[in-house]
C-alpha cells in the first residue's frame, strides 16, 4: 500500500515510540500512518531510524519547513499528501501552525474529517513524555525509562576500533559508536547485542574509560561469542536491560579485571546461566 492511500494519520515528533505514542498507534484504522514532525533534536528514536521500530507507514516533515505554516495551509499539506485522509489522531498537547497558535481543539474545529484526541498515559501518576525518559536514561533508571518505552531502549550503533586492551589484558569487546541516540548514565549495563539476525546476551559499559585514556567510549563484551572481531563489518544494536553499577577509577589493573569479571557473573545471573 502507497502511504498516498493512507486514511487516518496519527501526527507528533515520535521521539521514542513511548507507551503515550503507541496509545496514539492504537486510534488508527489498518491503513493508517505517522506524520512525523522532525525538529533536528530527537535522540531517543532518531528519524533515520523510526521505521526499525514500528511497521506503520511514515511521511516525515521538517518543522523548519513548515514552522510559518498557517493552520489552514498545513490542513491543505495533509490533504494534498494524504488524498484519503478521514481521521487525524493528535495527544491532548498536540499544537501546530505558526507560533504553535493552535490546538488539538483547534484542530477539531477546523479538520472537516474525524479528529481523536489521545488523553496523557500516566505510570506512577507521571504522564508518559520523553522528556521524563531522558531524565531516567541520564540518571541511569534504565528500569523506570524501559517502562516509559514499553519496551528496552535500543540503540543502533557501527563497531569502530577501541585500545585493543580488552582482548589482550581483559575481555573482548566492540566498541560501538551510538551517535545520533542518547547515551544512558555512565556505567555498566546487562544488555542484549544483535549483529546481524544473531541476539547475543552481554554486558556494556558506557562512559570515560577512567581507568585507562580517559576517553568517552561504549564498550559491548558478548557472554557466548568467543570471537568478537564478528562485529568489524556490521551494524550493532544494543539494547538495555538494567544498570549493574556506576563507573569506577581502578588504578590496579587486576582490581579492574576483578570487577570486569563480576559483572560479568551479575549479567550471566540475570539471565539465569
Amino acid at each position: 500500500m502507497n502511504i498516498e492511500q493512507c486514511d487516518a494519520v496519527a501526527i507528533g515528533r515520535f521521539d521514542g515510540l513511548h507507551l503515550g505514542h503507541r496509545a496514539l498507534f492504537g486510534r488508527l484504522w489498518d491503513h493508517g500512518a505517522l506524520v512525523v514532525i522532525d525538529t533536528g533534536r530527537a535522540d531517543l528514536t532518531p528519524p533515520d531510524f523510526l521505521s526499525r521500530y514500528t511497521d506503520i507507514p511514515i511521511r516525515r516533515y521538517q518543522l523548519s519547513d513548515i514552522t510559518s505554516y498557517s493552520p489552514e495551509r498545513f490542513l491543505a499539506l495533509l490533504r494534498g499528501d494524504f488524498p484519503s485522509l478521514r481521521r487525524i489522531v493528535v495527544g491532548e498537547d498536540f499544537r501546530f501552525a505558526q507560533g504553535r497558535s493552535c490546538d488539538a481543539e483547534c484542530l477539531r474545529s477546523m479538520y472537516v474529517g474525524e479528529t481523536v484526541i489521545v488523553p496523557e498515559v500516566m505510570i506512577d501518576g507521571q504522564p508518559v513524555h520523553s522528556r521524563h525518559i531522558r531524565t531516567y536514561l541520564l540518571s541511569g533508571d534504565i528500569a523506570r525509562a524501559n517502562r516509559f518505552f514499553g519496551r528496552e531502549y535500543r540503540v543502533y550503533g557501527r563497531h569502530i576500533p577501541g585500545q585493543g586492551l580488552g582482548s589482550r589484558l581483559f575481555v573482548p569487546t566492540i566498541n560501538v559508536d551510538i551517535a545520533p541516540f542518547l547515551a544512558p548514565a555512565e556505567g555498566v549495563y546487562v544488555t542484549r547485542t544483535t549483529i546481524d539476525d544473531r541476539i547475543c546476551p552481554s554486558v556494556t559499559c558506557i562512559g570515560r574509560r577512567v581507568s585507562t585514556d580517559g576517553q568517552f567510549a561504549v564498550e559491548t563484551h558478548l557472554l557466548d561469542v568467543e570471537d568478537e572481531r564478528l562485529a568489524s563489518t556490521h551494524e550493532v544494536a544494543i539494547q538495555f536491560l538494567e544498570r549493574i553499577r556506576e563507573n569506577r577509577f581502578y588504578p590496579d589493573p587486576d582490581d579492574l579485571r576483578w570487577q570486569i569479571m563480576e559483572d560479568i557473573q551479575t549479567a550471566k545471573r540475570r539471565f539465569a546461566w
